[in-house]
């Protein structure tokens, strides 16, 4: 008996190991029906630190606990593709316990657990990208909108260089017949 049990908790500790050495947030909560109401699972550690709460707060919540409420996400479509099987990626707004709101790529599927339906669903933080992408998306909006003049041209690009960088000022510095000048805004 002794010999099972240790087995069982080396095993058990293998799994912990393993489950929150994965980099994204990991959360496994029951499809919600007449026996559950959908709350979580388990979460791993980085779902935890990202989103703030405690993994005794989250495993008393429910996905829609931590979705934003006006993020645009169908979910009964998403629901629908996981009950015929489906992996589904998808992106939602999650607010954190401090109401910071975090842009995130869900990947989600549907198994039984324990005989009943539940949803594992591997979370990235995709904040950054997104505000990179933005960021590209106006680079390219200013370049395409560059015409004949150089000094025009010259304004946008530093304008645009001092808005990404929250900058108070921003000037572009050249040589002109042996002179330092300064333009830009």
């Amino acid at each position: 008996m002794d010999k099972q049990f240790n087995e069982l908790c080396r095993e058990e500790d293998r799994f912990q190991a393993l489950f929150n050495s994965i980099t994204d947030a990991l959360l496994v909560h029951w499809v919600e029906t007449d026996e559950t109401r959908g709350t979580f699972i388990e979460v791993n550690d980085v779902a935890c630190h990202i989103l703030g709460y405690t993994r005794a707060e989250l495993l008393d919540m429910t996905p829609s606990d931590i979705d934003a409420p006006d993020s645009g996400v169908d979910v009964a479509s998403i629901t629908q593709k996981l009950e015929f099987g489906k992996n589904v990626l998808f992106e939602q707004t999650h607010i954190t316990k401090e109401g910071r709101r975090i842009r995130v790529e869900i990947n989600s599927r549907i198994f039984t657990f324990n005989g009943l339906p539940a949803v594992i669903s591997l979370v990235r933080d995709i904040t950054e990208r997104r505000m990179m992408e933005a960021r590209m998306t106006k680079l390219n909006e200013c370049l395409l909108s560059f015409g004949a003049n150089l000094v025009d041209n010259i304004n946008l690009l530093v304008k645009l260089c001092g808005e990404q960088l929250a900058a108070t000022c921003c000037l572009y510095n050249r040589l002109t017949d042996g002179l330092l000048c300064s333009m830009g805004q």
